[in-house]
């Protein structure tokens, strides 16, 4: 049970974090960063994003990204920035195991999370590619959109097994406990998928996410 100096301390962390702009919360040493995000979530937030490569327009893949892990039996993939085709690699593979047209119906519903820098506001677009993917194989996820092609954002698919959770008092504590079920196993699009679902989020978790989505799309400043 936490003690009354904890419960203390976690209350400051929230108050100084609802006070802080994005910019500062960016500025502030990766520990303290850290620490506001634990205020949710147990484990440790996403790992420094790997750049890739684009050409024309705003395009940041959110997951997966630089723990590169999808399941294999049901893969899922996020990204912002307007594209129209996806195509997903093998590594080595000359042609593309699996290639899909994008529509409206491909966007993340997710307007009740407002975020300071305009670009976080753009559509999230989520996929979930009707393929089996062979577990531990490497891939290259590939947007194109006209003229412009986006990538390669590579990824590894895993046979991964994640217990439902249902902890919590409120629904936003229990997206925030299957939330952290998803990172513990690395599982980055899930993760995104179930924070970003939240109907009714506080102020203090869209800080928190907005400050993690600038770590993976610094372009988006």
């Amino acid at each position: 049970m936490r003690t009354q100096t904890q419960i203390l301390v976690q209350c400051c962390r929230i108050l100084a974090l609802a006070s802080l702009s994005t910019v500062s919360l960016l500025a502030i040493a990766p520990a303290g960063q850290a620490a506001f995000w634990s205020d949710f979530f147990d484990n440790d937030p996403p790992d420094e994003p790997t750049p890739h490569g684009s050409r024309g327009g705003y395009f940041c893949a959110i997951a997966p990204n630089s723990s590169g892990i999808v399941q294999s039996d049901r893969p899922q993939l996020l990204w912002q920035g307007a594209a129209d085709q996806v195509e997903i690699y093998a590594v080595g593979v000359v042609e593309p195991v699996w290639t899909g047209e994008l529509s409206e119906d491909d966007i993340l519903q997710r307007s009740q999370f407002v975020f300071e820098a305009p670009l976080l506001n753009e559509p999230i677009y989520a996929i979930s590619p009707d393929i089996q993917l062979e577990p531990d194989q490497e891939y290259l996820f590939y947007a194109n959109a006209n003229s412009s092609s986006f990538g390669p954002t590579k990824f590894r698919a895993a046979s991964v097994t994640v217990p439902s959770s249902s902890e919590g008092s409120t629904p936003e504590a229990e997206s925030l406990a299957q939330a952290d079920a998803f990172a513990q196993a690395e599982l980055w699009p899930e993760f995104w998928r179930e924070v970003l679902s939240i109907q009714q989020p506080s102020t203090e978790l869209v800080t928190v996410l907005e400050a993690q989505l600038l770590r993976i799309c610094p372009q988006a400043q």
